[in-house]
């Protein structure tokens, strides 16, 4: 059998993975590795799950639930598990972004897939900016924190000239395979709410603007890790209150670094 304990930021509880499969070990150790702790002090704080291989299926039990899956399941459930404890902090919520450290402000990338935000946040690490997370982020609105919640990067082939003298692995889980680049510099937490940024492509001229009220609540929803409910919608009325939110439309990731280094934007 083995163990690993995973503590996602400061203010969450640690999770202890018992598992009986190689595989998932692997999984954990690319996705999570930066969270991986040694051991932990007391089992009784510990969050535990653990993943069994029973012939073909896992056999996925924490609290008091149970779940069967098949491989190709493994990824999404594992990470909405972390998902769920990361926000079990009443004042800490996910936001699925990208994100980079830039002087004294991090900037947050918002899309849906496709957009570019895995290959923007690696074109900015490229060019000096500090790394912070390529996929998710974790938000505390009452301290105005931001802690790194994700993986490493993930790239398909056709971003990999990005990388080229840098060490690849290859990971694979069931029908997933990317090329995973673990950054040497990395932030995990930030003294600030970032500055984020909706990304669209397009063939067109480069644009930005502030959206209103109505399009900056629609940002939010799509991009906040939640279940809706009515305690939600406060939340989601904070976070239009404490965001500061742009739309960019853009071809070239270079329009996006020059608009990030324009400092009298942001100070």
């Amino acid at each position: 059998m083995m163990i690993l304990y995973v503590k996602i930021n400061g203010t969450n509880p640690t999770i202890k993975i018992e598992t009986n499969a190689e595989i998932i070990v692997n999984h954990i150790r690319i996705i999570y590795g930066r969270y991986i702790y040694p051991n932990c002090e007391s089992n009784n704080e510990c969050f535990a799950i653990k993943i069994m291989k029973c012939d073909d299926r896992y056999l996925v039990s924490f609290g008091s639930k149970e779940i069967c899956l098949v491989e190709e399941e493994l990824p999404q459930i594992i990470e909405r598990i972390f998902m769920n404890i990361c926000k079990s902090n009443a004042d800490i919520y996910n936001v699925h972004a990208a994100c980079v450290r830039y002087l004294n402000h991090a900037f947050a990338f918002m899309g849906k897939s496709g957009t570019g935000k895995s290959t923007l946040t690696s074109y900015l690490y490229k060019k000096g900016m500090i790394f912070v997370s390529d996929d998710k982020i974790s938000i505390d609105l009452k301290h105005e924190i931001t802690y790194s919640c994700g993986r490493p990067i993930f790239l398909r082939e056709d971003v990999l000239n990005l990388f080229q003298n840098e060490e690849k692995k290859i990971y694979k889980i069931g029908k997933y395979k990317r090329s995973v680049i673990e950054p040497q510099f990395y932030q995990f937490q930030i003294s600030s709410i970032p500055i984020f940024f909706q990304l669209y492509r397009r063939k067109k001229d480069f644009e930005i603007y502030t959206p209103d009220i109505i399009e900056k609540i629609d940002i939010i929803q799509n991009n906040m890790i939640f279940f809706q409910d009515v305690k939600n919608l406060k939340l989601i009325a904070e976070c239009a209150r404490k965001f500061k939110i742009y739309v960019v439309h853009y071809t070239n990731v270079e329009d996006i670094e020059k608009l990030i280094r324009r400092k009298e934007k942001w100070n």
